[in-house]
């Protein structure tokens, strides 16, 4: 019963909260409905809202546009062209949406001005332009800074700057040509221009970018190139026929010209850097300097004029310094004035040349300079030496080893040898000492693009074939200076110190015989030419006589027949080896001690006790070892 009783209560409990459920129900969806109507009026309010303040501002905004173009009228009557700047660019602020408007073309037109409003104010900017531009030319003309200074800042109000730009360039280039004073037929006349118009750019340039911006100033620099071009297409023609007139033998004005070509192509070079790094410019503008008239005529004249004046200039300056060669007999070593006279043209040329700012003239020049200074500098101190040197009778040829002798005639073609090995040598040195100053990035960023750098300094460093032939010639010319001057005499020092020395008797330990003959007879070969001589020439002949010394010395020991050693002989000999090394080893920076190698070990080998024989000969052969066993006595012969 009590069960039943609780399944009756919940059961009618269940039907309650089911009925209030659906109550709750039907009370929850009406108000959902009334809510999707409450945010559907919200969202129609905003929407109408927001057109109405849309519409607002459209009226607001077209009053604005009424009044500017009212009072812009105003102004331009009343000539207070100041204030009309002001009104017009409030106009022009006002969005082109509200201007072309058809609630604007409705309003805004009225009796006086019945047009749509863009178009009065395109017609009261127009007006403008052309009262801005008359008065602008006005004061270019009268110079007025101060009138030129209020149109020029006056354009861009009215947004005309491509107008105010354009009259602006044209009173810069008058600025120009009032400043161009030069003569029609003179190159130095362009190099005047162009650094006026460098001079014009950089102080104009500020201006022009804070009220126009920087892309405006091409605009200036087109015009200025297109005066530039003008004046250059009759410079240069004018230049050309002057030119023609100039006789072959006058170097003095041949130098001129080429000074002048040469100076206005580093002109040219270095305002074509100064554009390209003032202007921030992109590569167009690289184009347009390179394509202008003013770089066409540059180059044809460059490539077609400047380069071969440059090379017969060369090669007639260098004729000259060689007729007017003296030879300084007051300074050691000896050398002439032909070694100044041809750097110092050489340093001129390459200057002129690395000046050009184009790489495709330094390819171009290379070739002939090598070519010219090999024919006029290296094959005539190569036919110099060679008149002096070698004989060319058999009277001469008897008296070859006599030019080292205290005759005048000796001592001159001594002078003579001696100026063109050094002239030659210090040649050498001289170009490679250039050739390691020019390419120094501060000369070349002068002239060149950083790109352009690299390929400059490789024209360059083929100059270095000059040194190359000139240390060919002078090793051949070296090579006869030993031939016909040492190789004999040497001989016959050897001969005269050997025949005052006995080995196969005994010798005084201390006997100093054969190298104070020796010292004697080689210093009669060597003292003339020991001062006269650059080092590294003094070095070669040393080297080269010495070698030749050493196997003379070994080849009258290893094939005499009849020298033979005594003990106090050996002694005696190793001695004035070792005497010998020391005394020539003192007269120059090289090292000779590898020279002595094989005639210490045959001292060695002859100062040897017993029958053993070292194994440290490796100089020696084994025939050679046993040779010299043979001419050693047995006991020192009284």
């Amino acid at each position: 019963m009590q069960s039943s009783s609780y399944s009756q209560l919940d059961l009618g409990d269940l039907d309650r909260l089911s009925n209030q459920l659906t109550a709750f129900r039907r009370s929850l969806s009406g108000k959902l409905m009334y809510a999707e109507g409450f945010h559907g009026t919200l969202s129609a309010l905003d929407t109408q809202q927001q057109r109405l303040s849309a519409s607002l501002d459209m009226v607001r905004k077209t009053e604005l546009l009424q009044s500017s173009l009212r009072l812009l009228d105003m102004a331009i009557d009343e000539r207070d062209y100041d204030q009309a700047s002001l009104y017009a660019q409030r106009a022009l602020n006002i969005p082109h949406s509200i201007i072309t408007s058809q609630f604007a073309d409705t309003v805004v037109p009225s009796t006086h001005h019945p047009e749509p409003p863009l178009q009065r104010l395109d017609n009261s900017l127009d007006t403008l332009n052309e009262i801005f531009i008359s008065h602008f030319n006005q004061a270019s003309q009268s110079l007025d800074q101060a009138e030129i200074s209020r149109f020029f800042k006056l354009f861009p109000k009215i947004n005309r700057k491509q107008d105010g730009i354009t009259a602006y360039s044209y009173f810069v280039v008058k600025l120009i040509q009032r400043k161009f004073k030069g003569g029609m037929d003179s190159l130095d006349s362009l190099r005047a221009l162009l650094d006026s118009i460098a001079s014009v750019l950089e102080d104009h340039q500020p201006v022009v970018h804070k009220y126009y911006g920087s892309e405006y100033m091409v605009t200036v620099l087109h015009s200025l190139l297109a005066e530039l071009d003008d004046k250059a297409n009759v410079i240069f023609l004018n230049w050309t026929r002057n030119l023609s007139t100039l006789e072959n033998g006058e170097l003095k004005h041949i130098n001129t010209e080429i000074s002048q070509l040469s100076g206005l192509a580093s002109h040219w070079a270095a305002f074509k850097l100064f554009i390209m790094s003032n202007l921030n410019t992109d590569d167009s503008m690289k184009h347009i300097l390179s394509s202008s008239t003013t770089a066409h005529l540059l180059r044809q004249h460059i490539n077609d004029t400047y380069i071969p004046l440059e090379m017969a200039y060369f090669k007639s300056t260098m004729k000259e310094a060689l007729e007017a060669n003296e030879i300084d007999e007051d300074a050691l070593p000896y050398t002439s004035s032909i070694l100044e006279d041809t750097f110092y043209i050489y340093k001129g040329l390459l200057d002129r040349l690395v000046g050009c700012g184009d790489v495709s003239v330094l390819k171009n020049a290379v070739d002939g300079i090598i070519r010219v200074f090999q024919q006029s500098f290296i094959e005539k101190m190569q036919m110099d030496f060679d008149n002096n040197i070698k004989p060319r009778t058999s009277k001469m040829i008897a008296q070859q080893s006599k030019v080292g002798g205290s005759t005048a005639g000796s001592r001159s073609k001594a002078l003579k040898i001696a100026v063109c090995l050094n002239n030659l040598d210090i040649c050498s040195e001289y170009n490679m000492r250039i050739l390691s100053d020019l390419p120094k990035d501060s000369n070349l960023h002068r002239f060149y693009d950083p790109e352009n750098i690299a390929p400059v300094k490789d024209q360059l460093l083929r100059l270095k074939e000059i040194s190359d032939h000139v240390q060919t010639s002078l090793t051949s010319c070296l090579n006869t200076l030993f031939a016909t001057t040492f190789k004999n005499p040497i001989k016959d020092c050897l001969k005269t110190s050997m025949d005052v020395t006995n080995y196969d008797k005994n010798a005084d330990a201390q006997s100093k015989v054969f190298v104070t003959m020796f010292e004697r007879e080689w210093s009669a070969v060597f003292d003339k030419w020991n001062n006269s001589l650059t080092a590294n020439n003094f070095d070669e002949v040393f080297i080269k006589s010495t070698t030749h010394l050493i196997q003379l010395w070994e080849n009258f020991v290893l094939n005499s027949h009849t020298l033979k050693f005594s003990v106090s002989g050996a002694i005696q000999f190793e001695k004035d080896v070792y005497d010998l090394l020391g005394y020539l080893s003192g007269l120059s920076n090289v090292g000779i001690r590898e020279l002595f190698s094989r005639i210490r070990q045959i001292s060695s080998v002859l100062n040897e006790q017993g029958s053993s024989t070292s194994r440290n000969y490796w100089k020696l052969t084994a025939s050679e070892i046993s040779t010299l066993k043979s001419m050693k006595l047995a006991n020192d012969s009284l």
